[in-house]
């Protein structure tokens, strides 16, 4: 494994999880008819984050091994 994959994961990780919050957080405020909230979003991504990190932690641990 080279540095490009290492930036590349990295660069997901925190990418994709903030995509997604944003997205969920949007349609949370439209289902339930409120304004959209950064500290919602804050906690969508703080969940996202968690869901993709650990199994991504697993499959890089498992590649070097």
């Amino acid at each position: 494994m080279n540095l490009y994959d290492i930036i590349l994961i990295g660069v997901s990780l925190i990418s994709i999880p903030l995509v997604c919050a944003i997205w969920l957080d949007a349609f949370y405020a439209h289902r339930k008819r409120v304004e959209f909230s950064l500290l919602r979003t804050a906690g969508w991504y703080a969940a996202i984050f968690v869901v993709s990190f650990v199994p991504t932690v697993i499959a890089v641990y498992n590649l070097k091994g």
